[in-house]
């Protein structure tokens, strides 16, 4: 399952971050979580087994295992 991962230099507010990508997306006639996250948090979890971060680091943008940086 993909999920997407939205990651931003600086993050001062999750919820407005989050108000963005869902105004882009409505009108999709499906439901889509996002994950939104800071560029310092998103470093620290992606060191985390287990976590979105981790996966994403892990597998890359395109989610097919090229692993290395997942910043897009």
């Amino acid at each position: 399952m993909r999920l997407p991962l939205v990651v931003e230099p600086e993050l001062t507010s999750r919820y407005s971050e989050l108000v963005r990508p869902q105004k882009a997306l409505r009108g999709v006639l499906m439901s889509v979580d996002l994950v939104v996250t800071s560029e310092a948090r998103y470093d620290e979890r992606s060191r985390i087994p287990g976590t979105v971060e981790y996966v994403a680091h892990r597998e890359g943008p395109d989610g097919a295992g090229g692993g290395g940086s997942a910043r897009w």
